[in-house]
């Protein structure tokens, strides 16, 4: 056989208590608490080292983590891939496993508490914000009904702009499906602005970021997004006319 392609024996490390480690997310250890099929059945191969692939049946694993997450079958290729390990460390019984899943269920149920007082305070902070004389002068989203929230986003922006800087004429562009584009002529009354203070003035109506975990950019909308508007990206630049 070449080293494209080597065969792999992982039977006899699935099974129930074992202890597992995953390099994901900072790496974690957990135990496996049951496993749904036969180990070892499929044909397992690694490819150039790196990929796992399976063809044949394929056994799943449930693991509870020391963490309190729990992972629901989990493919046998995956949990014997580069990016998992065995423990060198004695098996765990049932009594360890049970108290492991208590410990999960308890976590599992605090979460979700978290998330639904977090639901009802950000539901607070929008009826605030509607009421909020700070904010009295920009449009708001529809209470029924879908509302262009990239559109009303420029619209408003134009409005803390021009409020804020009276004598400089801004230029807000809609760039793309979720970015704007704002300009402005280099004249005496503007040469003081810059780039970083303009961002900063309209900062609240920018919804994208760079998550750093998952090496990938996301959207968030906050609460004044949700009556105000959002643009996922904005971008501010002086024009030399």
């Amino acid at each position: 056989m070449n080293n494209a392609a080597q065969s792999l024996d992982t039977s006899p490390d699935l099974r129930v208590g074992c202890r597992i480690h995953c390099i994901l997310y900072g790496g974690k250890n957990g135990t496996i608490t049951s496993v749904e099929g036969t180990p070892g059945l499929g044909n397992s191969r690694r490819i150039h080292g790196v990929a796992n692939l399976v063809t044949g049946p394929e056994a799943y694993v449930t693991i509870v983590w020391d963490n309190g997450g729990v992972s629901v079958r989990v493919p046998e290729c995956i949990c014997t891939g580069v990016q998992w390990r065995f423990l060198d460390e004695p098996d765990w019984d049932q009594e360890q496993i049970n108290d492991a899943l208590v410990f999960a269920q308890e976590k599992d149920r605090e979460a979700k508490e978290a998330k639904a007082a977090a639901e009802r305070d950000f539901v607070a902070k929008v009826q605030d914000l509607r009421n909020s004389e700070e904010y009295a002068d920009l449009e708001q989203s529809c209470r029924e009904g879908r509302t262009d929230k990239t559109k009303l986003a420029a619209k408003n922006i134009r409005k803390v702009l021009k409020k804020a800087h009276p004598g400089v004429k801004f230029s807000v562009r809609k760039e793309s499906y979720s970015s704007l584009w704002i300009t402005w002529p280099r004249t005496d009354e503007s040469e003081s602005l810059s780039q970083q203070s303009i961002l900063e003035l309209v900062g609240k109506f920018e919804t994208g970021y760079y998550d750093t975990q998952q090496d990938l950019s996301r959207d968030s909308e906050s609460p004044f997004n949700i009556v105000f508007g959002g643009v996922n990206h904005i971008t501010a630049q002086v024009r030399f006319d």
